[in-house]
Protein backbone atom coordinates (compact mmCIF):
# COMPACT_ATOMS: atom_id res chain seq x y z
CA UNK A 1 0.00 0.00 0.00
CA UNK A 2 1.41 3.53 -1.18
CA UNK A 3 2.10 5.76 1.95
CA UNK A 4 1.59 9.45 1.79
CA UNK A 5 3.02 11.83 3.50
CA UNK A 6 2.04 14.68 3.07
CA UNK A 7 3.01 17.80 5.37
CA UNK A 8 0.54 20.48 3.90
CA UNK A 9 -3.35 20.16 2.06
CA UNK A 10 -4.42 23.23 0.03
CA UNK A 11 -8.28 23.47 -0.72
CA UNK A 12 -10.38 25.63 -2.33
CA UNK A 13 -13.94 26.36 -0.63
CA UNK A 14 -16.97 28.02 -0.96
CA UNK A 15 -18.33 27.19 2.36
CA UNK A 16 -18.96 23.56 1.50
CA UNK A 17 -15.99 21.62 3.46
CA UNK A 18 -17.46 17.98 3.21
CA UNK A 19 -14.58 17.26 0.39
CA UNK A 20 -12.08 19.01 2.88
CA UNK A 21 -12.73 16.87 5.61
CA UNK A 22 -12.90 13.74 3.10
CA UNK A 23 -9.68 14.73 1.43
CA UNK A 24 -7.66 15.68 5.08
CA UNK A 25 -9.19 12.15 6.67
CA UNK A 26 -7.38 10.18 4.01
CA UNK A 27 -4.55 12.50 2.55
CA UNK A 28 -3.37 12.64 6.39
CA UNK A 29 -1.56 16.20 6.13
CA UNK A 30 1.17 16.51 8.75
CA UNK A 31 1.04 20.20 9.45
CA UNK A 32 -1.15 22.70 7.99
CA UNK A 33 -4.31 22.68 5.91
CA UNK A 34 -4.88 25.96 3.72
CA UNK A 35 -8.67 26.62 2.67
CA UNK A 36 -8.27 29.36 0.04
CA UNK A 37 -10.63 31.76 -0.66
CA UNK A 38 -11.53 35.85 -0.86
CA UNK A 39 -14.66 35.50 0.71
CA UNK A 40 -14.82 33.70 3.83
CA UNK A 41 -13.87 35.35 6.68
CA UNK A 42 -10.45 34.32 8.47
CA UNK A 43 -12.24 32.21 11.40
CA UNK A 44 -14.24 30.14 9.18
CA UNK A 45 -11.70 27.77 9.45
CA UNK A 46 -13.15 27.63 13.29
CA UNK A 47 -16.15 25.34 11.55
CA UNK A 48 -14.09 22.30 10.70
CA UNK A 49 -11.10 22.74 12.96
CA UNK A 50 -12.86 20.36 15.67
CA UNK A 51 -14.03 17.96 13.61
CA UNK A 52 -10.50 17.36 12.09
CA UNK A 53 -9.12 17.15 15.70
CA UNK A 54 -11.53 14.84 16.43
CA UNK A 55 -10.43 12.33 13.52
CA UNK A 56 -6.52 12.81 14.74
CA UNK A 57 -5.04 15.95 12.61
CA UNK A 58 -3.08 17.54 15.17
CA UNK A 59 -1.62 20.57 12.89
CA UNK A 60 -2.89 23.93 11.99
CA UNK A 61 -5.87 25.17 9.91
CA UNK A 62 -5.18 28.64 8.61
CA UNK A 63 -7.67 30.85 6.11
CA UNK A 64 -5.87 31.39 2.36
CA UNK A 65 -6.31 34.51 0.57
CA UNK A 66 -4.58 35.83 -2.85
CA UNK A 67 -4.56 39.08 -1.06
CA UNK A 68 -2.03 37.47 1.53
CA UNK A 69 0.70 35.85 -0.31
CA UNK A 70 3.21 35.69 2.01
CA UNK A 71 0.72 32.74 3.77
CA UNK A 72 1.47 30.49 0.96
CA UNK A 73 3.11 27.19 1.63
CA UNK A 74 6.58 26.88 1.38
CA UNK A 75 7.47 23.66 0.42
CA UNK A 76 4.63 22.75 -2.83
CA UNK A 77 6.90 19.12 -3.43
CA UNK A 78 5.63 17.92 0.08
CA UNK A 79 1.75 19.48 -0.75
CA UNK A 80 -1.07 17.63 -2.23
CA UNK A 81 -3.83 19.87 -3.28
CA UNK A 82 -7.42 19.33 -3.63
CA UNK A 83 -8.89 20.55 -6.74
CA UNK A 84 -12.46 20.68 -5.83
CA UNK A 85 -14.43 24.07 -5.95
CA UNK A 86 -11.39 25.67 -8.03
CA UNK A 87 -13.91 28.30 -9.77
CA UNK A 88 -12.32 31.46 -9.57
CA UNK A 89 -9.22 33.10 -11.71
CA UNK A 90 -7.28 33.49 -8.53
CA UNK A 91 -7.54 29.75 -7.59
CA UNK A 92 -6.67 28.94 -10.78
CA UNK A 93 -3.21 30.73 -10.73
CA UNK A 94 -2.94 29.24 -6.87
CA UNK A 95 -3.93 25.78 -8.56
CA UNK A 96 -1.35 26.57 -11.44
CA UNK A 97 1.82 27.19 -9.24
CA UNK A 98 1.23 24.63 -7.14
CA UNK A 99 1.03 21.73 -9.89
CA UNK A 100 4.22 23.60 -11.47
CA UNK A 101 6.01 23.53 -7.97
CA UNK A 102 5.78 19.89 -7.84
CA UNK A 103 2.52 19.55 -5.53
CA UNK A 104 0.52 16.36 -6.06
CA UNK A 105 -2.94 16.83 -7.39
CA UNK A 106 -6.53 14.87 -6.51
CA UNK A 107 -9.83 15.34 -6.48
CA UNK A 108 -12.35 14.22 -3.08
CA UNK A 109 -15.77 12.23 -4.87
CA UNK A 110 -18.09 13.54 -1.97
CA UNK A 111 -20.88 11.00 -3.11
CA UNK A 112 -18.30 7.68 -2.87
CA UNK A 113 -15.84 9.49 0.06
CA UNK A 114 -13.17 8.41 -1.39
CA UNK A 115 -10.45 10.68 -3.23
CA UNK A 116 -8.25 9.76 -6.22
CA UNK A 117 -5.06 10.96 -7.45
CA UNK A 118 -4.88 13.62 -10.77
CA UNK A 119 -1.80 12.12 -12.53
CA UNK A 120 -2.75 9.43 -14.65
CA UNK A 121 -5.53 7.23 -16.01
CA UNK A 122 -6.26 5.05 -13.14
CA UNK A 123 -9.49 4.41 -11.65
CA UNK A 124 -8.55 3.06 -8.19
CA UNK A 125 -9.07 5.30 -5.23
CA UNK A 126 -6.29 6.85 -2.68
CA UNK A 127 -6.35 3.87 0.01
CA UNK A 128 -7.59 5.03 3.00
CA UNK A 129 -11.11 5.03 2.45
CA UNK A 130 -13.99 5.70 1.57
CA UNK A 131 -14.61 7.87 4.68
CA UNK A 132 -17.91 7.57 6.17
CA UNK A 133 -18.96 9.99 8.38
CA UNK A 134 -22.43 10.11 10.64
CA UNK A 135 -24.58 12.93 10.26
CA UNK A 136 -23.85 15.58 13.08
CA UNK A 137 -20.15 15.15 12.05
CA UNK A 138 -20.93 16.02 8.48
CA UNK A 139 -23.43 19.14 10.20
CA UNK A 140 -20.42 20.17 12.05
CA UNK A 141 -17.63 20.67 9.05
CA UNK A 142 -20.42 22.64 7.52
CA UNK A 143 -21.06 25.34 10.46
CA UNK A 144 -24.33 23.33 12.04
CA UNK A 145 -24.46 22.44 15.24
CA UNK A 146 -27.65 19.51 16.34
CA UNK A 147 -29.44 20.60 18.91
CA UNK A 148 -31.55 17.55 19.41
CA UNK A 149 -32.67 14.54 17.51
CA UNK A 150 -35.04 11.62 18.19
CA UNK A 151 -33.23 8.29 17.64
CA UNK A 152 -33.69 6.94 20.92
CA UNK A 153 -37.40 7.31 21.04
CA UNK A 154 -37.69 6.23 17.84
CA UNK A 155 -35.98 3.15 18.52
CA UNK A 156 -37.70 2.29 21.55
CA UNK A 157 -39.55 -0.81 21.84
CA UNK A 158 -43.47 1.18 22.75
CA UNK A 159 -42.45 3.14 19.11
CA UNK A 160 -42.32 -0.20 17.52
CA UNK A 161 -45.67 -1.99 19.50
CA UNK A 162 -47.74 1.74 18.77
CA UNK A 163 -46.54 1.03 14.95
CA UNK A 164 -47.43 -2.34 14.64
CA UNK A 165 -51.26 -1.29 16.20
CA UNK A 166 -51.11 1.15 13.09
CA UNK A 167 -49.82 -1.19 10.65
CA UNK A 168 -52.63 -3.70 11.05
CA UNK A 169 -55.55 -1.27 10.27
CA UNK A 170 -54.41 1.91 8.39
CA UNK A 171 -57.92 2.94 7.88
CA UNK A 172 -59.07 2.42 11.35
CA UNK A 173 -55.87 5.00 12.31
CA UNK A 174 -56.78 7.45 10.15
CA UNK A 175 -59.70 7.62 11.79
CA UNK A 176 -58.29 7.65 15.23
CA UNK A 177 -55.84 10.00 14.04
CA UNK A 178 -57.46 12.31 12.81
CA UNK A 179 -59.68 12.46 16.10
CA UNK A 180 -56.59 12.67 18.18
CA UNK A 181 -54.67 15.34 16.59
CA UNK A 182 -57.59 17.49 17.28
CA UNK A 183 -58.72 17.07 20.36
CA UNK A 184 -55.97 16.25 23.18
CA UNK A 185 -55.05 18.63 26.31
CA UNK A 186 -51.92 17.85 27.81
CA UNK A 187 -52.03 18.18 31.41
CA UNK A 188 -48.61 16.21 33.19
CA UNK A 189 -49.81 12.45 32.68
CA UNK A 190 -53.20 13.44 31.49
CA UNK A 191 -54.00 13.25 28.08
CA UNK A 192 -57.99 14.52 27.57
CA UNK A 193 -59.75 13.53 24.18
CA UNK A 194 -63.47 15.49 23.44
CA UNK A 195 -62.44 18.92 24.22
CA UNK A 196 -63.10 20.31 20.62
CA UNK A 197 -64.93 17.11 19.12
CA UNK A 198 -67.32 14.96 20.86
CA UNK A 199 -65.13 11.66 21.66
CA UNK A 200 -66.96 8.77 20.46
CA UNK A 201 -66.08 5.81 22.93
CA UNK A 202 -68.85 3.23 21.73
CA UNK A 203 -67.97 -0.34 21.71
CA UNK A 204 -66.49 -1.07 18.41
CA UNK A 205 -64.81 2.51 17.84
CA UNK A 206 -61.22 3.28 16.86
CA UNK A 207 -61.36 4.85 20.28
CA UNK A 208 -62.68 2.21 21.86
CA UNK A 209 -59.98 -0.10 20.27
CA UNK A 210 -57.13 1.82 20.89
CA UNK A 211 -58.03 2.27 24.54
CA UNK A 212 -58.10 -1.46 24.56
CA UNK A 213 -55.01 -1.74 22.93
CA UNK A 214 -53.32 0.38 25.35
CA UNK A 215 -54.39 -0.96 28.57
CA UNK A 216 -53.46 -3.95 27.34
CA UNK A 217 -50.21 -2.97 27.17
CA UNK A 218 -50.44 -1.23 30.50
CA UNK A 219 -49.70 2.10 29.36
CA UNK A 220 -52.62 3.38 30.75
CA UNK A 221 -52.73 3.88 34.84
CA UNK A 222 -56.09 5.26 35.14
CA UNK A 223 -59.18 6.27 33.13
CA UNK A 224 -62.19 7.98 32.61
CA UNK A 225 -64.93 8.30 30.66
CA UNK A 226 -68.02 10.90 30.40
CA UNK A 227 -70.72 11.33 27.54
CA UNK A 228 -68.22 13.39 25.60
CA UNK A 229 -65.08 12.94 27.34
CA UNK A 230 -62.05 10.76 27.69
CA UNK A 231 -59.35 11.40 29.94
CA UNK A 232 -56.53 8.76 29.96
CA UNK A 233 -52.92 8.87 33.06
CA UNK A 234 -50.29 7.45 30.59
CA UNK A 235 -47.01 8.02 32.88
CA UNK A 236 -44.86 7.12 30.07
CA UNK A 237 -43.49 9.69 27.84
CA UNK A 238 -43.16 7.44 25.37
CA UNK A 239 -46.69 6.88 24.20
CA UNK A 240 -47.71 10.45 25.05
CA UNK A 241 -45.25 11.30 22.35
CA UNK A 242 -46.28 9.50 20.07
CA UNK A 243 -49.79 10.22 20.75
CA UNK A 244 -49.55 14.11 21.19
CA UNK A 245 -47.09 14.41 17.89
CA UNK A 246 -48.64 14.75 14.39
CA UNK A 247 -47.15 13.02 12.12
CA UNK A 248 -44.35 11.00 14.83
CA UNK A 249 -46.00 7.35 13.28
CA UNK A 250 -44.72 8.02 9.69
CA UNK A 251 -41.76 10.08 11.19
CA UNK A 252 -40.65 6.38 12.84
CA UNK A 253 -42.16 4.55 10.13
CA UNK A 254 -39.78 5.94 7.47
CA UNK A 255 -36.94 6.22 10.09
CA UNK A 256 -36.93 2.52 10.67
CA UNK A 257 -36.69 1.86 7.37
CA UNK A 258 -33.68 3.55 6.26
CA UNK A 259 -32.21 2.98 9.93
CA UNK A 260 -31.98 -1.03 8.92
CA UNK A 261 -30.56 -0.59 5.45
CA UNK A 262 -26.79 -1.84 4.97
CA UNK A 263 -25.37 0.56 3.13
CA UNK A 264 -27.05 3.39 5.83
CA UNK A 265 -23.77 4.15 7.90
CA UNK A 266 -25.62 6.54 10.61
CA UNK A 267 -29.52 7.75 10.35
CA UNK A 268 -30.87 10.88 13.02
CA UNK A 269 -34.48 11.65 13.33
CA UNK A 270 -36.41 14.87 14.31
CA UNK A 271 -33.07 16.70 13.76
CA UNK A 272 -32.96 19.90 15.33
CA UNK A 273 -30.26 21.73 14.10
CA UNK A 274 -28.72 25.40 14.93
CA UNK A 275 -26.80 27.45 11.87
CA UNK A 276 -25.03 30.15 13.22
CA UNK A 277 -23.47 30.51 16.78
CA UNK A 278 -25.92 31.31 20.16
CA UNK A 279 -27.44 33.74 20.21
CA UNK A 280 -28.47 34.85 16.42
CA UNK A 281 -28.40 31.19 15.70
CA UNK A 282 -31.22 30.13 13.13
CA UNK A 283 -32.87 27.22 14.39
CA UNK A 284 -33.98 24.15 11.38
CA UNK A 285 -35.54 20.97 11.52
CA UNK A 286 -35.60 18.00 9.29
CA UNK A 287 -37.76 14.53 10.29
CA UNK A 288 -34.90 12.49 8.77
CA UNK A 289 -31.63 12.74 7.89
CA UNK A 290 -29.06 10.16 7.53
CA UNK A 291 -25.47 9.63 5.77
CA UNK A 292 -24.06 6.83 3.39
CA UNK A 293 -20.27 7.16 2.82
CA UNK A 294 -20.48 10.80 4.11
CA UNK A 295 -23.46 11.74 1.26
CA UNK A 296 -26.31 12.86 2.83
CA UNK A 297 -29.96 11.61 2.98
CA UNK A 298 -32.65 14.36 3.64
CA UNK A 299 -36.48 13.15 4.34
CA UNK A 300 -39.25 15.38 5.28
CA UNK A 301 -42.27 13.59 6.55
CA UNK A 302 -45.96 15.15 5.88
CA UNK A 303 -48.98 13.88 7.60
CA UNK A 304 -51.52 16.16 5.77
CA UNK A 305 -54.17 16.25 3.40
CA UNK A 306 -52.59 19.00 1.21
CA UNK A 307 -49.53 19.03 -0.01
CA UNK A 308 -47.69 22.48 -1.46
CA UNK A 309 -44.75 23.13 -3.27
CA UNK A 310 -43.62 25.42 -0.81
CA UNK A 311 -42.85 21.99 1.44
CA UNK A 312 -40.59 21.35 -1.38
CA UNK A 313 -38.59 24.52 -1.27
CA UNK A 314 -38.14 24.02 2.54
CA UNK A 315 -36.58 20.91 1.84
CA UNK A 316 -34.40 22.31 -1.04
CA UNK A 317 -33.16 24.96 0.85
CA UNK A 318 -32.09 23.19 3.86
CA UNK A 319 -30.31 20.02 2.02
CA UNK A 320 -28.36 22.42 -0.54
CA UNK A 321 -27.33 24.72 2.27
CA UNK A 322 -26.11 21.57 4.21
CA UNK A 323 -24.93 19.12 1.75
CA UNK A 324 -24.81 20.76 -1.59
CA UNK A 325 -25.83 19.24 -4.98
CA UNK A 326 -25.03 15.77 -3.99
CA UNK A 327 -27.48 15.05 -1.03
CA UNK A 328 -30.79 12.50 -1.77
CA UNK A 329 -33.83 14.62 -1.46
CA UNK A 330 -37.23 12.67 -0.67
CA UNK A 331 -40.84 13.88 0.59
CA UNK A 332 -42.47 11.26 2.21
CA UNK A 333 -46.44 11.89 2.70
CA UNK A 334 -49.08 9.39 4.08
CA UNK A 335 -50.95 9.79 1.30
CA UNK A 336 -50.42 10.16 -2.50
CA UNK A 337 -50.77 13.74 -3.46
CA UNK A 338 -53.38 14.87 -5.80
CA UNK A 339 -52.17 17.81 -8.04
CA UNK A 340 -49.66 16.74 -10.82
CA UNK A 341 -48.00 20.20 -10.71
CA UNK A 342 -46.67 18.98 -7.18
CA UNK A 343 -44.76 16.15 -8.69
CA UNK A 344 -43.78 18.22 -12.11
CA UNK A 345 -42.12 20.86 -9.22
CA UNK A 346 -40.57 17.81 -7.28
CA UNK A 347 -39.08 16.05 -10.46
CA UNK A 348 -37.14 20.04 -11.33
CA UNK A 349 -36.03 19.78 -8.03
CA UNK A 350 -35.04 16.70 -7.66
CA UNK A 351 -36.87 15.50 -4.66
CA UNK A 352 -38.61 11.90 -4.92
CA UNK A 353 -41.89 11.82 -3.76
CA UNK A 354 -42.56 8.89 -1.92
CA UNK A 355 -46.59 8.05 -0.35
CA UNK A 356 -47.55 5.16 2.07
CA UNK A 357 -51.24 4.58 0.94
CA UNK A 358 -52.03 1.32 2.52
CA UNK A 359 -49.66 -1.00 1.59
CA UNK A 360 -46.72 -1.19 3.91
CA UNK A 361 -44.11 -3.76 2.01
CA UNK A 362 -44.50 -1.48 -0.90
CA UNK A 363 -43.60 1.68 0.28
CA UNK A 364 -40.79 -0.09 2.20
CA UNK A 365 -39.70 -1.92 -1.21
CA UNK A 366 -40.06 1.71 -2.97
CA UNK A 367 -38.39 3.68 -0.38
CA UNK A 368 -35.51 1.07 -0.54
CA UNK A 369 -35.45 0.89 -4.36
CA UNK A 370 -34.71 5.06 -4.06
CA UNK A 371 -31.93 4.94 -1.68
CA UNK A 372 -30.27 2.03 -3.65
CA UNK A 373 -30.32 3.43 -6.85
CA UNK A 374 -28.85 6.82 -5.17
CA UNK A 375 -26.14 5.26 -2.97
CA UNK A 376 -25.42 1.74 -4.39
Amino acid sequence: MEKYNYQTLLCFTDGNELHIAIGAIILKPSDTIYLFSDELPQNYADDIRSMLESKGFKGQIKMLSSRLKDEEPKNYGNTAVLANNCSQLADYKLLLTAVKKGADLYYADTSEGQVYAIKDNSPEAVPGGPVELEVDEVLEVQGFNIEESAEELMNSPVVGEMLEYVKKDRKRWDVLHGFIKNNYIINGDWIQFGTRLRVDYSEGSPMRSFVNFLEGRGYVAERLVTKSRLQLKIPNPAVRSFIQTTGLWLEALTYRIINSLPFIDDTKADVRFIWGQYPCGVVNEIDVMATSDSRMVFVSCKDIASLSTSMLNELEVYSKRIAGNRVVKILVSANKPTSPHFFERAQTMGIHVVWLGYDYDQFARVLTTILEQELC
